[in-house]
């Protein structure tokens, strides 16, 4: 077992950090620390876990199995302990004059933002809000230059280097003008490819999609005669004529003039995610927005003063290893998918389905919470339960 007396929370970021650039370089520009600073604590990190942790390779430097397993186990610890002792927030919605940048493409802005519009604006009546449209190919660079605060993208494609929050997961629906002869429950997949149809191509021009995609692997296709780059113009388009379109569900909620329907055949749909930069993560307003966002598309919310928290693990044995051998805690129950550990008065539940509801013991003397991680914890969920005088065996 690791002695803890030997580690401290800088080396536990330290060790994060490398794990997460694989270079040592890197790693101290994040930091904000000399290379040779990060080297020095890289050392006494390989001493406490007598593994080299970080090995020269091709490339930079490659993990090794021990760091492989310590990598998920140890961000979800620190988001954890960083949400744990997070200071009240200082900022005032009612009094403060924010401008919001965010950028969407029109479904996303359509979908999230008109509908949040109203209750943003009850909420910080003196802020503004400034759309830009969504420019996938300079997430990171408007990040960086602080051009952006906030972009709403889906999961394919979204930049690692970015914090990133599940929003919502989307599916298709198939719609037409009102009154469209072919949109009926009877509906089948010969008649599908013989509609003609219309898709959104953001990039301008294409005339294949995840849809395409479906129906080649049948040795199928569909007759796609219109092309257009948004979402908008594609509604308008439905409205006047008798093409037809594969359509996120939440952008057609509210809009009267269109019939819609289960489509034929299953199409993968997609997450929709909220991304910000580091810049941003800590700061009180963000936060506030963000948790906006997230309460308004049914996700959880944030709340800080806990002494019981359930996190969503991606592989549960690694985990409680962690926390038994790193953080010291005590495993008290463990099952297929989750466990119970403690550490004083918190006890940590680890869960790996996100639709098992589990509960603490004695969960009628608790008020139940949501709970929202800087980062998503893939897969899953997060509850909290707090009972103030509680504490552990009792």
């Amino acid at each position: 077992m690791i002695n803890l007396h030997r580690l401290d929370l800088n080396l536990l970021r330290t060790l994060d950090v490398l794990l997460s650039e694989n270079n040592v370089t890197r790693a101290a520009q994040r930091l904000n620390l000399s290379q040779p600073s990060v080297s020095i604590q890289l050392a006494r990190l390989r001493e406490i876990f007598a593994d080299p942790l970080l090995l020269p390779g091709p490339r930079g430097m490659l993990p090794t199995a021990r760091a492989d397993a310590l990598r998920g186990p140890l961000r979800d610890a620190l988001q954890a302990l960083e949400l744990a002792v997070a200071p009240a927030d200082s900022f005032d919605p009612l009094t403060a004059a924010q401008t919001w940048r965010i950028a969407a493409t029109d479904y996303m802005a359509s979908a999230i933002l008109l509908p949040a519009l109203n209750i943003l604006r009850r909420a910080s009546p003196s802020s503004r809000m400034a759309v830009f449209d969504l420019q996938p190919s300079r997430l990171v660079q408007q990040a960086e230059r602080d051009e952006v605060d906030l972009f709403l993208h889906t999961r394919d494609g979204a930049p690692a280097e970015l914090h990133q929050r599940l929003l919502f997961s989307e599916r298709y629906v198939l719609a037409g003008r009102a009154g469209h002869p072919a949109l009926t429950a009877s509906l089948n997949l010969a008649q599908f490819c013989l509609l003609d149809q219309v898709m959104v191509s953001p990039d301008g021009g294409g005339f294949s999609a995840a849809t395409d995609i479906a129906l080649a692997n049948l040795g199928l296709s569909r007759r796609v005669v219109l092309s257009v780059p948004h979402f908008l113009f594609m509604l308008e388009t439905l409205r006047s004529s008798d093409l037809v379109a594969m359509l996120p569900e939440r952008l057609l909620r509210g809009i009267s003039g269109l019939t819609v329907i289960e489509p034929p055949l299953a199409i993968a749909g997609f997450d929709m995610l909220m991304l910000w930069h580091e810049r941003w993560h800590r700061d009180p307003a963000h936060r506030w927005l963000r948790q906006q966002i997230v309460s308004f598309t049914g996700g959880l919310s944030h709340v800080s003063g806990l002494n019981h928290l359930t996190l969503a693990v991606s592989s549960l044995a690694p985990s409680v290893a962690f926390y038994q051998q790193l953080l010291g805690m005590r495993l008290h129950a463990r099952w297929d998918s989750g466990a119970y550990l403690s550490c004083g008065d918190l006890w940590l539940c680890l869960s790996l389905d996100p639709q098992r509801r589990i509960t603490p013991p004695e969960e009628s003397d608790y008020t139940h919470y949501a709970l929202a991680s800087p980062k998503p914890i893939s897969p899953g969920s997060a509850r909290i339960w707090k009972r103030p005088a509680w504490r552990c065996g009792k």
